[in-house]
């Protein structure tokens, strides 16, 4: 098959799984109401209605999410009534209809303007009632931690939950509780203490990393993934229960003699997990001490430090990482589970792997021809490599026998073809006497489209404007997307770029999205309203979509927490969909906590 046959079968399979995805058998709805309430309408069933018990399942959910609508609209009065109609008196599509009217005259108010929309999803608060925990009237969520949205748009997170005087944890997904702290830790013989933030997947699948109660404290990786397990919390939002990937201190069959000392990262993806763990035991030494497994319901062993790959053999690997200034975008595993990562070997050569959990397969390698140079210039060394959802692969290379100030360059698979898209030395475009110095990793997506933080040199280039976020779209030539020391859109004038913090490129959606800091004493700048999210409008524009010191609702940012490098799972993507969704962590200046959504989708104004 030739490499555009496969980019091709790579896109139809990508469309395809979206297609499942949109018809799982559950699917999270929310519906803000700025009135001081958030609706959290949990998982409505799609299946058919043709069995009995389906049809019974339906009526005890409208009944239960009636009277959830019924008891919110009688404690808060500023609310718009809910219609009080006998619900299991009519038929599961009747009564699907009927809700649905009590949905649709539930109507919320504009936030801020009427480009991006803002919803507060969730509210906590350490010393006062924040939003009730679904499923769990008498707790009320406190703190959040980072979140995650999928495709689908739901969403995963741990928060901190307050149940009159007492405090404790959970992980939240898909609209409820999926494990909280005391709990039973399957495949364990104690019960969970704490919890990192935790991946979500396309399928609503959940993984994280929790710290199990015991002397020694130990950590394991748990998921829903490829589990057959029913659900060990009362109406859980799984399908499927938990189950427990690997823990601290696992003897390992395929290494007699030899366990899991540490978890170091892990990916979820839609068909596997991947991780990293660093190894004890009978001849386990400092060069070959760190690995990386695969898991699909069964643990493999995939690369060791140590091994040989070919002749050589491996001093280091990277991988399941996502550095600075792309920290929001997952990086090392494609849609369909195959991951990829960067080699040393111990004779200071390095090359680029993809693993599909059977072979691992070089991409490109020390010495290999560089594709579009001429001259004999050749690659050197390798950035951290990244995936797109199709299997394409981009990273940033060194070049041997190349000019000194030409001797850096990304280069992307386009069409299925390996390209040199930018690199140092090449002229900045639209300005003038102004040359690329070096770049950050690229970040690059399944459109093919590619981006990256460059540094600038020549003409009145200075320490204020010598950084640009260069982008490439797909099919189009380079352009700066912006520049320190410019003028940020939708700010007022005056206001100038000082650093760029993060940037992502998601999925249809035209553009990158990046957080940044704004200079202050400029354009009414502070140090309380400095740091700004722009991403790209379905037209290609530029636009501030959220902003410390702004307000949600009645209330003012006073931080918020996108694009972040997360403890234990950096490389996964979480806080942005291909839906033009983003969603993020916020603090505001009242002390109080929220997990906010924001939808750059074209909106109707007459259904806001």
């Amino acid at each position: 098959m030739s490499d555009s046959s496969k980019i091709e079968e790579k896109r139809r399979f990508f469309i395809q799984k979206k297609e499942r995805v949109g018809r799982k058998d559950s699917d999270l709805t929310l519906l803000k109401i700025q009135s001081r309430a958030v609706l959290h309408l949990s998982l409505i069933s799609r299946k058919p209605f043709e069995e009995e018990a389906r049809v019974e399942e339906w009526q005890f959910f409208v009944t239960r999410m009636q009277s959830f609508l019924i008891s919110t609209s009688d404690t808060h009065p500023d609310m718009p009534s809910i219609p009080r109609f006998p619900l299991r008196s009519h038929s599961p599509v009747a009564s699907a209809l009927l809700l649905s009217i009590s949905f649709l005259s539930l109507k919320a108010p504009a936030v801020e303007n009427s480009g991006p929309v803002s919803l507060l999803l969730y509210h906590g608060a350490r010393n006062r009632t924040g939003d009730a925990v679904p499923g769990n009237p008498l707790a009320s969520f406190a703190t959040f931690g980072i979140p995650s949205i999928n495709d689908s748009g739901q969403v995963a997170f741990t928060a901190g939950i307050r149940t009159g005087e007492t405090f404790s944890t959970i992980v939240f997904a898909n609209g409820g509780v999926v494990a909280q702290k005391g709990n039973a830790a399957p495949g364990t013989q104690t019960t969970f203490q704490s919890f990192k933030d935790p991946a979500l997947n396309n399928a609503g699948d959940v993984a994280f990393l929790a710290t199990l109660d015991g002397k020694p404290p130990k950590v394991g990786l748990f998921t829903s993934l490829n589990t057959n397990t029913q659900p060990e919390i009362v109406q859980a939002p799984l399908a499927k229960g938990l189950s427990l990937v690997v823990l601290e201190g696992t003897a390992l069959t395929e290494l007699p003699g030899v366990s899991i000392d540490s978890i170091s990262a892990f990916v979820l993806t839609d068909s596997e997990i991947y991780f990293t763990a660093t190894l004890t035991g009978t001849g386990v030494t400092s060069a070959n001490k760190n690995a990386l497994f695969g898991w699909d319901g069964t643990r493999h062993l995939l690369l060791r430090t140590g091994d040989r790959l070919g002749t050589k053999r491996v001093k280091s690997f990277s991988v399941l990482d996502s550095p600075a200034p792309g920290s929001g975008q997952g990086r090392s595993a494609d849609f369909d589970g195959s991951v990829v990562f960067r080699v040393v070997f111990t004779n200071g050569t390095q090359a680029l792997y993809s693993h599909d959990g059977t072979t691992p397969v070089s991409a490109t390698q020390t010495g290999q021809t560089a594709p579009g140079l001429r001259g004999g210039i050749t690659m050197r060394r390798f950035g951290l490599p990244i995936v797109n959802a199709g299997g394409g692969l981009a990273f940033r290379a060194s070049l041997g026998a190349a000019p000194r100030t030409a001797n850096e360059a990304i280069f992307a698979e386009v069409n299925g073809l390996t390209h040199r898209i930018f690199g140092r030395g090449d002229r900045a475009p639209g300005i003038t006497g102004v040359k690329l110095g070096y770049s950050s990793d690229p970040i690059y997506n399944l459109d093919e489209s590619v981006a990256a933080i460059n540094s600038l040199t020549g003409s009145h280039v200075t320490s204020a404007n010598k950084t640009a976020l260069v982008y490439t779209p797909s099919g189009s030539s380079t352009e700066i997307l912006a520049r320190l020391g410019n003028q940020p859109p939708d700010v007022p004038a005056g206001a100038q770029y000082q650093a760029f913090k993060a940037i992502v490129l998601p999925t249809n959606q035209n553009g990158p999205a990046f957080l940044a800091t704004m200079k202050p004493g400029l354009g009414g700048v502070t140090k309380t309203n400095l740091t700004g999210l722009w991403a790209t409008d379905t037209q290609g524009t530029l636009h501030l979509i959220a902003r410390e010191g702004n307000l949600i609702g009645q209330r003012t940012i006073r931080t918020l927490t996108i694009l972040s490098h997360v403890t234990g799972s950096p490389g996964q993507t979480r806080s942005y969909n291909t839906a033009q969704q983003f969603v993020y962590r916020v603090n505001f200046t009242d002390g109080t906590e929220g997990i906010i959504l924001i939808s750059l989708a074209p909106q109707n104004n007459e259904d806001n």
